[in-house]
């Protein structure tokens, strides 16, 4: 257990906009901030973050909580694991147990896997500076790449030994780690004999999630034997698909956010020598082709893309690709043609720092350029080959979703390409038909075989289906009313539940006396004297369980208590009720002047409670006449008689204090 005078030392810390601001990109908007939603895939940001309440929300998939709550869906911890990480990002100590043998079996595989990255980088680190060998071999060739101690530190780089006197392997299990997940990771593989480092006499690059933690590792080889592959890469686990991660995006995060610009290069080495000279907002597919997956993590922090690959048919043709996912994704995109021969980490070394930055300014050009310039360059004046490029081009214009940004391209590359723009028109909409039937058919591809397409609308019901279903149909209905209903009262409790209001009260003798309370307490007072009125939906229970304990006790029950709560359920309904979907902005400039529902307290609450009492009366309604058509006794049916009369009574009182209004009961 985490003490919870420390807990609640990580949530006054942990400060929602700086937790979701490390892993999204958000913009003001009135008093709240607006971002990309990092669990679904959006264009139009419907991610919200309150800094007053303490919550985020997002309107696209419903998903919304506290700090801890966001760290616990991003990351995929546990409500202690979320906590601890927290409690690292702002260096809080918190007092662990050791985990006992028993509880290390039963350890959750992912975090076992994630333990054993972590336990791998820092060995990996302290061989390369604490052994002759390492700093002999790895440091020194570091620094040869021109890279400095801070730099080195930064991307933690590191060195696994060649021979096994000093193996990682070794290290692993003398402390209790399990052969399976050191192999599962890959760091690990079964010789004949024995066990052996996969990345023995390599240099390591460590692939790091958005949150630090290690999840891979990249390995090179300083050897010039060519037989021997270059490079090797972790295999895909549980923590690691190379389609979803980018190399240095931990790093790069923050400068991304403030140049509102990410630089895509394509290796290790070139986002850290790029770091090395200034430019600190790169990251890199590392061992993949630019994928949809990548193109979504960068957009969570800008929408605006610089393509840096090599000069090389490999690296133009993987440039063009990337130009089309990026374009399909809605990005703004760029590319830097580099001088034949250089890479993004040798033009780093030569030009260095100033004369990196300025290089990059000067030389980005528009995608469409970009492509056209390479195109028409290899095609030059054959008719056959200006028609294939040009048609490759159209086939990316057709990606564009916005029909302005669209024809405003289409515009310009007309007289690039000297080609007559109604001709360009059509054949990008020949296009745009051809990718939407791809679209259909990879859609088709991923529906069972057995499964037969969708029809637009579902047949009618028959008459019998009709009156089969009507009792399911009307017990459903009755549910959904009676849960709004619930909500309304906790969305008002939450919302207002500490708002002072001043109500009037009769007395026999003395007229009116007024008394001032707090909207909390006055539904309080009104609900808890009424036995028969239950919250019917599990989730509501529970806060109104919350509030109820508050109201035994004599208090006001706190909104940040509800924040802070560990059950996630309800974290995420306290967001879903707290946080507006839309924001008006500058009305009183016209004279409009909305009117605020803490003008009204009483009357809200009021209504509120009389459309719960109301339903709940009818609800009894139902029962009671089923309880006595169920039964032949005349004594229980003069009991429920004289029930029913008793509660058409109070049905007529609530429906007269509605009056003329129509209420969606």
């Amino acid at each position: 257990m985490i003490k919870p005078e420390t807990v609640n030392q990580i949530f006054e810390r942990a400060h929602i906009e700086d937790v979701v601001g490390d892993f999204v990109h958000l913009k003001k908007r009135g008093a709240n901030l607006l971002g990309l939603c990092p669990f679904h895939n959006e264009k139009t940001p419907s991610f919200t973050v309150s800094p007053a309440k303490g919550l985020y929300k997002c309107f696209g998939c419903g998903k919304g909580g506290n700090s801890v709550g966001f760290i616990m869906e991003h990351e995929h911890l546990s409500y202690p694991e979320a906590l601890k990480f927290l409690a690292r990002k702002y260096q809080i100590e918190v007092e662990e147990k050791e985990l006992s043998p028993e509880e290390k079996e039963v350890a959750d595989e992912r975090e076992s896997l994630m333990l054993i990255t972590e336990l791998a980088m820092k060995f990996f680190q302290s061989s390369m500076k604490d052994t002759d060998e390492g700093r002999s071999i790895a440091l020194s060739y570091f620094k040869e790449r021109g890279m400095d101690e801070a730099m080195i530190d930064r991307f933690a780089l590191g060195y696994c030994p060649e021979g096994p006197e000093n193996s990682f392997h070794a290290e692993a299990i003398r402390k209790g780690y399990k052969t399976k997940h050191l192999i599962t990771t890959g760091l690990v593989k079964e010789g004949r004999q024995s066990l052996f480092d996969f990345f023995h006499g390599r240099v390591i690059f460590p692939i790091r999630g958005i949150s630090g933690r290690a999840v891979g590792f990249g390995a090179r080889t300083l050897r010039s034997d060519k037989s021997i592959a270059k490079y090797f890469n972790s295999p895909e686990s549980i923590i690691y698909n190379k389609s979803k991660v980018l190399f240095g995006l931990y790093e790069s995060k923050s400068a991304i956010v403030k140049k509102d610009l990410c630089y895509i290069a394509e290796g290790y080495m070139d986002v850290i020598s790029m770091h090395q000279a200034g430019v600190e907002n790169v990251v890199a597919s590392s061992g993949t082709s630019l994928t949809v997956d990548q193109v979504r993590l960068i957009r969570r922090y800008t929408p605006n893309v610089t393509l840096i690959y090599d000069n090389d048919g490999a690296g133009i043709k993987a440039s063009f690709r990337g130009i089309d996912i990026l374009l399909e994704e809605g990005m703004k995109v760029r590319a830097v043609s580099l001088p034949d021969g250089d890479d993004p980490d040798s033009l780093s070394q030569r030009l260095g720092p100033e004369g990196m930055q300025v290089y990059l300014l000067e030389n980005a050009k528009d995608a469409f350029h970009f492509m056209s310039d390479i195109l028409l360059e290899k095609a030059g004046k054959d008719p056959i080959e200006r028609s294939r490029a040009i048609k490759e081009i159209v086939g990316s214009l057709a990606l564009f979703s916005d029909r302005i940004e669209r024809n405003l391209k289409t515009q310009d590359m007309a007289l690039r390409l000297g080609v007559d723009q109604k001709t360009l028109n059509f054949e990008i909409a020949k296009a745009q038909r051809q990718v939407d039937s791809d679209r259909i058919k990879a859609q088709d591809r991923g529906r069972p075989i057995d499964s037969p397409p969708l029809p637009d609308t579902p047949p009618p019901l028959t008459e019998e289906e009709m009156e089969r279903d009507m009792p399911i149909m009307n017990s459903l209905l009755d549910y959904n009313e009676q849960q709004e209903q619930e909500r309304d009262i906790i969305r008002i409790l939450l919302n207002h539940g500490d708002r002072r209001m001043t109500i009037l009260f009769e007395e026999d003798e003395q007229g009116e006396t007024e008394e001032e309370i707090s909207v909390q307490q006055y539904i309080m007072d009104e609900l808890c004297n009424e036995r028969h009125i239950t919250f019917k939906d599990a989730l509501y229970g529970k806060i109104w369980a919350l509030y109820q304990s508050a109201f035994i006790e004599e208090r006001q029950l706190d909104v940040r208590h509800l924040e802070r709560h560990p059950d996630p359920t309800i974290n995420l309904m306290v967001a879903e009720l707290t946080t507006e979907r839309h924001v008006l902005h500058r009305w009183s400039d016209r004279k409009i002047y909305p009117k605020n529902e803490t003008e009204q307290l009483q009357r809200m609450a009021d209504e509120a409670l009389n459309r719960l009492r109301l339903r709940t009366v009818m609800q009894m309604m139902k029962e009671t006449e089923v309880a006595m058509q169920g039964s032949h006794d005349p004594g229980i049916q003069q009991e429920a008689l004289e029930r029913l009369a008793k509660l058409n009574t109070m049905k007529a009182k609530l429906s007269a204090y509605f009056g003329s209004v129509i209420v969606n009961l």
